[in-house]
């Protein structure tokens, strides 16, 4: 009996299909012998073209009020027993996290896995109750800016040193965007 004949059993959608590190997954789980669903909001995804993608799906926008009525139908239609999801697609499925937790290959504790996203919510929760004046040896010189605080001051970011790299918080996106690094030469630039 061939090892890998008992993955056949278990379809597994995996998001992101355009990106490389979700080819790199459909190859694989489809070369293991999983029935890989390769998802994308962009029809030409590569993934899609992929021989280890069994099927290929292009899903809703994660912003569009479709997209967790569109999920929903699609596992249940295509008998999904797992998802291999992006930080945008947990994003997206926050407001039913428990709903879809059952799928995921992470911990079905959503404080853990929101946490886990989250820059500010990870560092703080690493720092708490740490000797502080240790740090430094550990971690780059950090400012952690919320959008209720004001912005460091130049003098301030200077101190940091440069170059600097700015890296936003998808978790707490205004707007839905995900969380990206900007790396500034300066100071000025980055303030």
């Amino acid at each position: 009996m061939n090892n890998s004949s008992w993955r056949n059993q278990y379809p597994v959608l995996v998001t992101e299909a355009q990106t490389i590190g979700s080819i790199g997954v459909i190859r694989s789980l489809g070369r293991s012998g999983y029935p890989v669903h390769a998802c994308s909001s962009e029809p030409d995804a590569l993934g899609f073209m992929s021989n280890f993608a069994h099927v290929s799906a292009v899903c809703p926008s994660y912003r569009s009020p479709q997209f967790l009525p569109w999920l929903r139908n699609y596992i249940h239609s295509n008998g999904i027993l797992a998802i291999i999801p992006s930080e945008s697609m947990l994003l997206a499925l926050r407001p039913a996290f428990s709903e879809f937790a059952h799928l995921l290959p992470m911990s079905q504790d959503e404080s853990i896995v929101y946490r886990g996203l989250s820059k500010i919510d990870l560092f703080s929760s690493l720092l708490k109750g740490v000797d502080h004046s240790d740090i430094g040896s550990h971690l780059p010189s950090t400012i952690f800016v919320d959008h209720f605080e004001s912005i460091p001051s130049i003098n301030q970011l200077r101190q940091l040193g440069e170059p600097l790299f700015i890296k936003t918080d998808g978790l707490y996106s205004k707007n839905g965007e995900r969380g990206i690094v900007y790396k500034a030469t300066n100071a000025e630039k980055a303030h």
